[in-house]
């Protein structure tokens, strides 16, 4: 069986359109200046044996088969499942959900601008697998992203299962990241590893209490928030720390517990949303736009766009089941986010490059 490399395709045909161009970034930093980023040392792969399903570099499509760029916008070239993968060449196992509509057949539908779509937060974990995302990305037509949970007491606590994990994912058509849960990642995870990923995601739901402990701010009953107004100017100053990070995503942005949720529209004031973005956009630091997620709504959406934030999409999925990407979809619609507004990271051999406007 052979699973065809649908993400060197995609990207070749886009960076052959012309209408973007590619920006390295910058090697990785401590963020004390605030500048964003990670590691863009050389993918090697010297020591890596390709599996059979991954086509051969002389069987990727050379500019002779690439189609004309006024034809790579359509979802049509962006799925064509007939194109991609017969059952000679590919199946989709019968475990991995996939919808009746594919995302690109709900874009024409919905009337989205040009964009490709990759789901950047697809978690190795709830049975979910390398193979499964590359089967999904497939089926579906949204691209793939594939990380696990960094830091002490995660997955991957240490840089020995972090090279594991990026040696397992590395054969396959997928894009690789880590979501990094300490704020000290960037000083324990070692370079060399960084420069092997594609990305860098990181969200503002583990907040180090007064005492340096991480608290798990979804498990309400592990902390107080009995004086609310300190605890949100704590919590706005954690936003600040994980938004001047190294990192390449905000997942989850704007988002607040249950017990404080109340408190979002006096919370994430103009002042507050102002600073939050306009770090991002210094950094180059994308917003995610989550499936199942409220956050961020549509004003912190409006207001990041006026300041030319990037976005992306992701799932954060606890098992291997296909999310349902419509609401994302609408919401993508509703602001104009096509494909000058959502990230779109590009697999190279000399390291992390990003397509930018």
């Amino acid at each position: 069986m052979r699973i065809p490399l649908l993400m060197p395709l995609v990207f070749g045909l886009i960076l052959m359109t012309g209408c973007v161009r590619v920006r390295e970034v910058p090697s990785h930093a401590t963020p004390s200046s605030g500048e964003a980023a990670v590691s863009a040392e050389t993918k090697t792969s010297d020591t890596v044996v390709t599996p059979d399903d991954v086509v051969a570099p002389d069987e990727i499509a050379t500019p002779d088969d690439v189609v004309a760029p006024e034809e790579i916008a359509t979802p049509d070239n962006v799925v064509a499942p007939d194109e991609i993968a017969t059952p000679d060449k590919a199946t989709t196992p019968d475990e991995v959900a996939v919808p009746d509509e594919t995302a690109a057949q709900q874009i024409e539908e919905i009337g989205l601008p040009a964009v490709v779509l990759i789901d950047y937060h697809i978690h190795i974990r709830g049975g979910m697998t390398v193979e499964k995302a590359v089967a999904a990305q497939v089926a579906t037509g949204v691209l793939s992203g594939v990380l696990e949970n960094a830091g002490v007491d995660w997955p991957l606590s240490d840089n020995e299962k972090i090279r594991e994990f990026i040696d397992a994912a590395e054969p396959f058509p997928v894009l690789i990241g880590l979501q990094v849960n300490d704020r000290d990642w960037f000083k324990v995870i070692a370079p060399e590893l960084l420069g092997r990923l594609d990305y860098i995601l990181a969200d503002t739901m583990i907040m180090n209490d007064e005492n340096g402990k991480p608290q798990k701010l979804w498990q309400e009953n592990e902390y107080s928030t009995d004086d609310v107004d300190a605890w949100l100017d704590r919590y706005f100053a954690h936003c600040m720390t994980v938004i001047n990070e190294p990192v390449t995503i905000m997942a989850n942005p704007t988002w607040l517990p249950p017990r404080v949720a109340e408190n979002y529209d006096t919370f994430w004031n103009d002042e507050r949303m102002t600073q939050l973005i306009d770090a991002a956009v210094k950094n180059k630091v994308a917003f995610e736009i989550q499936a199942g997620s409220a956050f961020p709504k549509d004003k912190f959406i409006e207001l990041a766009k006026s300041k030319g934030a990037k976005f992306t999409i992701g799932r954060n999925n606890m098992d291997d089941k296909q999310p349902n990407f419509e609401p994302v979809i609408e919401k993508l619609n509703k602001h104009g986010l096509g494909i000058d507004e959502m990230l779109v990271i590009v697999p190279k051999k000399d390291g992390l490059q990003v397509l930018d406007e």
